[in-house]
């Protein structure tokens, strides 16, 4: 699942407000098609369940792209190491 958040002057937008927000139809494009080629390559290396994180950092159009991977390898699950307790054979 794909999410964006835009931050813009310390308001925080979800993902349908924050592309409505931009009013600039070129940076709304290119976000959107940077994030989903992004997406893209990551589930070709990965198999994982990207979320990719837009952020819109300041008023001059500046933005900074924050990629989050979570999930799990899909069908092996990852185990920790088992630890066992060991007594002695004297019992203390």
């Amino acid at each position: 699942m794909t999410q964006f958040f835009i931050h813009i002057d310390g308001r925080h937008l979800g993902t349908e407000e924050a592309l409505a927000f931009a009013d600039d139809e070129e940076l709304k494009d290119e976000l959107t098609s940077f994030a989903q080629k992004l997406l893209d390559e990551l589930h070709e290396s990965f198999p994982l369940n990207p979320e990719i994180t837009v952020i819109a950092v300041d008023q001059e159009r500046r933005a900074v792209l924050r990629i989050i991977i979570l999930g799990q390898l899909s069908g092996t699950p990852l185990l920790a190491p088992k630890l066992t307790s060991r007594t002695d054979d004297t019992g203390e």
